[in-house]
Formats: C-alpha cells, sequence, structure tokens
C-alpha cells in the first residue's frame, strides 16, 4: 500500500476485508475502539491465508463472555502486533 491507510470496524456477519502486500511501515491500519476491541488469530479454514483481525464483541445473554468477528485478513506478514504503531485506533 505504501503510506496507505486501511480503516476497519463496524463488520457485519461475514464481511471482511483482505490486505495484501500490506508494508506496515509506512502503512497504518486503523480499527475503531480500542485495543482491547481486537484479537489477532488464524484466518480459519476455507479462507485466504493470513493473519486475522478479530473485534470481540460482548455476548448480551452470558457475562464476562465475547464472540469473535472476522473483519479484516492481512497477507504477507506474519509478524504482527496490535500494540505495535501501524496499528491506530479511534473512537
Amino acid at each position: 500500500m505504501g503510506g496507505d491507510r486501511a480503516t476497519v470496524g463496524g463488520a457485519s456477519s461475514l464481511v471482511f476485508i483482505r490486505l495484501q502486500k500490506i508494508a506496515l511501515l509506512p502503512d497504518t491500519i486503523q480499527l475503531a475502539g480500542t485495543i482491547s476491541d481486537y484479537v489477532l488469530g488464524s484466518s480459519g479454514d476455507g479462507l485466504p491465508s493470513g493473519i486475522g483481525i478479530y473485534l470481540t464483541i460482548p455476548d448480551s445473554g452470558i457475562p464476562n463472555r465475547t464472540t469473535k468477528e472476522l473483519i479484516a485478513i492481512v497477507q504477507g506478514d506474519t509478524n504482527l502486533s496490535l500494540d505495535a504503531s501501524y496499528f491506530t485506533y479511534v473512537a
């Protein structure tokens, strides 16, 4: 992407974006909310390979339980960290 910004958040079920050929510096991935709203993990079976960015959604029926919703797959870099400078968070 080369100096571009990808803004991600507010995804609906079965909707996600795939980020390819991202050069994490100087590129940024902007996520709505805070770092604690997200986790990283495998993209999952049957989906493009890469690191999945998941939004954690509180389960309204069970206290202290969340559901993970895939919102993006980052391909090409397997050393992602949500607290790195290439992730930014907005309220």
